[in-house]
């Protein structure tokens, strides 16, 4: 929901299966319900139905089936700085860690099917309200689609590098599901129509299925050229490498912050020029490197800032935009991703600090192959 408004890649989906079944519905006809109510009502009231929902043997013979649309996978979701661990479900019931949950979803089966005992499943009313349980410590960890998590935490301004999966409980398809006494031959048509829609191409499209390289304006390595397109030296040796294999990309220039959280959501995604640090190597699969960028302080000319080591330069203000190479790795400060730090006395002119701050290699970064089919969140 945006500005009241429904979106997501299942809407779309449903709404090109109304115009193939020459049904008179629109997405002005979606009600937009809390998981629990939406699951109850498809489970009461004819005539409805429930998505994205995930097809398990325990919710077979509840519904009738239209699918499948994507692959969802859900993971126990932890705050980065927990340290927690996790090789299996035994080993988070006997660290009696309190999750978040949400009734009746497929988290929270999956973790009763388990054997968790309640005591540790809190229940929250929404996603968000799991998502803001987690962050403010209530719980230890949530369990939740791996994708939708981490959209909604961009969504409402969480860090999500704070935060990592660190157990899957759950991989399966997403489907429509439909009340259970609904007429065979809709839901058959139904099936007809999505099954069209992925023979001509349509739900690849949906679904994202071509390869987006999304990067910063960070000249000289990426930036748009005069006619528009984007060039620069990575871009070009990209598009040499994806020409040589006999690919084709879509290239995009983005706020730094968001073209790096797509590649960590949206499979078939990448982000580049990327500084690899030991905090960034588990989100993603990484290809490189494309070039070698040196951080460095930077300060006016004729300031008194003299800097042999990084501790010299705390007691002042530093320039930190948010996910920079620099800072990540030395707590210090850098333009865009793998820029250049500044520190700087009050009034002072600018000119080049005495102190390095690194000397890393840059490449691309995205969410790898994880499933069969993994579109953006929301579904």
């Amino acid at each position: 929901m945006r500005e009241s408004h429904l979106e997501g890649i299942s809407i779309e989906i449903l709404e090109r299966i109304f115009a193939l079944t020459g049904a008179t519905l629109s997405r002005d006809d979606i009600r937009y319900y809390p998981w629990a109510r939406g699951y109850d009502t498809a489970l009461t009231e004819p005539g409805t139905v429930l998505f994205s929902t995930t097809r398990t043997e325990q919710r077979e013979a509840l519904f009738q089936w239209v699918g499948p649309i994507a692959t969802d996978r859900v993971t126990l979701i932890a705050r980065r700085d927990s340290g927690i661990t996790l090789e299996n479900l035994d080993e988070l019931i006997d660290a009696d860690y309190r999750v978040a949950v949400i009734r009746e979803d497929i988290g929270a089966q999956r973790l009763e099917e388990a054997g968790v005992p309640p005591r540790q499943l809190q229940v929250a009313i929404s996603n968000v309200s799991a998502m803001h349980m987690l962050e403010h410590g209530r719980v230890e960890l949530w369990a939740y689609s791996e994708d939708v998590a981490f959209w909604l935490m961009q969504e409402h301004g969480l860090p999500t590098t704070d935060y990592m999966p660190v157990l899957t409980i759950s991989e399966s398809d997403l489907y429509y599901a439909l009340h259970r006494h609904t007429d065979p031959a809709l839901v058959d048509q139904m099936q007809q129509a999505l099954d069209a829609l992925n023979r001509h191409g349509v739900l690849g499209d949906i679904l994202g299925s071509n390869i987006v390289f999304n990067t910063e304006d960070y000249p000289p390595y990426n930036h748009r050229a005069a006619d528009g397109s984007i060039t620069g030296r990575s871009t070009e040796r990209l598009r040499q490498a994806l020409k040589s294999a006999g690919l084709s990309a879509h290239f995009r220039l983005l706020p730094w912050a968001r073209a790096f959280t797509e590649a960590q959501l949206r499979e078939r995604h990448c982000v580049y020029s990327t500084t690899r640090t030991p905090e960034r190597e588990p989100l993603f699969i990484w290809i490189g490197p494309l070039a070698t960028s040196t951080w460095a302080a930077f300060t006016r000319p004729g300031s008194r800032v003299r800097a042999a080591t990084l501790d010299e330069l705390s007691g002042l203000r530093v320039g930190v935009p948010r996910r920079c190479g620099g800072g990540i790795r030395h707590r210090t400060g850098c333009s865009g991703d793998h820029g250049h730090g500044r520190a700087r006395e009050p009034g002072a002119p600018a000119r080049r600090a005495d102190r390095r701050l690194g000397h890393r290699g840059t490449g691309g970064a995205h969410s790898g192959p994880r499933s069969r089919r993994r579109p953006a969140p929301p579904f």
